[in-house]
């Protein structure tokens, strides 16, 4: 049988290492963050999604911090911009704002997914973005109602419905991967407009199935009797991926699909891999000069160190949550906009099976 978990992260070891030789000309760069002052500024975030979800939330929680740390200490502004789940407010950015540092963008995992990048609606390079840092997921969990259990695995019975935004968020991406190899009996509703519809979707019975990275999300649902977890995509921790100390007996995603994937499969297992590690995140506009790049990039890594940041994103986020460094995001940006066109395509083509077990449901607008 192929080891999908050694494969996978002998495979992210190598892209992320290649796309740091690439990227060492331009990291290794002189700069000045020392010039850069915004005293008297305004800094707009424009946040991807709508007010009151996860992005939105950890956007809010980051920004009063950033600005403490930024020379100048300038009032942020938090601008909502919803739209295609995220890529609105990207397209936005880049397309109209100046490189000034006066605007930053909050987005999510979804929209470095090859196939987001690779779309007609998508007008940003994941090349050419300024990436100030992000906060690494706790590792996404699908949660299935108990009752919907008995129909998972048998094809004579219902689907089990599927809570969906637009079918390319990695963790409700899991069950596409169990819809592919381990033969789940599923549809997808899509349309919801972020995690915490989702969550209640499924609290609701309005859908089966969906996922989450948030614990007291998590711990709310299987508190009330009707949800439990049935996968997880894990932690990176140590060089290999662990399963969440929070619900040890949720197998791993990769667990599950050892030894079930054809060739084919696994390489693009691989390149969805790494999108995983990345959460909710924070770049500038292309071009911005890097004396203010390495302003933003010092100041987020200050925040990761703020004692008081620490306490309220251990409360709001997860215990478990983690800081990701700009360069380490840039790297890892690098690595899924350069997928391979194969696995792209066989990426496209799980897609495509999703939008046709796919229902529409008023609940969901």
């Amino acid at each position: 049988m192929t080891d999908v978990r050694t494969g996978c992260f002998r495979s992210i070891v190598r892209a992320v290492a290649a796309a740091a030789v690439a990227l060492a000309a331009t990291n290794a760069r002189p700069v000045a963050a020392a010039d850069v002052g915004f005293d008297g500024q305004t800094i707009r975030m424009i946040i991807g999604l709508k007010a009151g979800g996860g992005t939105d939330l950890q956007a809010r929680l980051v920004g009063p911090f950033l600005a403490k740390y930024l020379p100048g200490n300038p009032h942020m502004l938090y601008v909502n911009m919803p739209g295609a789940d995220g890529v609105q407010a990207l397209n936005y950015g880049v397309l109209q704002t100046k490189p000034d540092g006066l605007t930053i963008i909050a987005a999510s995992a979804s929209n470095l997914n090859p196939s987001v990048l690779k779309a007609e609606q998508t007008k940003y390079d994941a090349h050419t973005l300024s990436y100030v840092g992000g906060i690494a997921p706790a590792g996404t969990f699908l949660v299935i109602r108990k009752d919907a259990l008995a129909r998972l695995h048998d094809k004579s019975k219902p689907p089990v419905v599927v809570a969906d935004v637009d079918g390319y968020r990695s963790g409700v991406m899991m069950a596409a991967w169990g819809a592919l190899y381990l033969d789940w009996n599923l549809r997808w509703v899509f349309g919801y407009p972020g995690t915490n519809d989702l969550m209640m979707a499924v609290q609701r019975g309005e859908a089966d199935l969906s996922g989450t990275a948030s614990l007291s999300q998590i711990n709310n649902l299987v508190a009330s009797g009707t949800v439990r977890p049935l996968a997880q995509i894990g932690v990176l921790g140590e060089g290999k991926i662990e399963r969440r100390k929070a619900y040890p007996d949720a197998p791993l995603i990769t667990e599950l699909l050892e030894g079930k994937m054809d060739a084919e499969g696994l390489e693009a297992f691989r390149s969805w891999v790494p999108g995983n590690q990345i959460g909710k995140w924070f770049a500038l506009p292309p071009k911005t000069p890097s004396a203010v790049l390495a302003a933003y990039r010092a100041a987020f890594d200050k925040v990761g160190e703020d004692p008081e940041f620490i306490k309220l994103a251990r409360q709001q986020i997860d215990p478990d949550f983690s800081m990701t460094s700009g360069q380490d995001l840039d790297e890892i940006a690098h690595v899924l906009a350069d997928a391979s066109p194969k696995s792209q395509a066989f990426m496209n083509g799980i897609y495509e099976k999703i939008a046709n077990l796919r229902t529409s449901s008023s609940a969901a607008k």
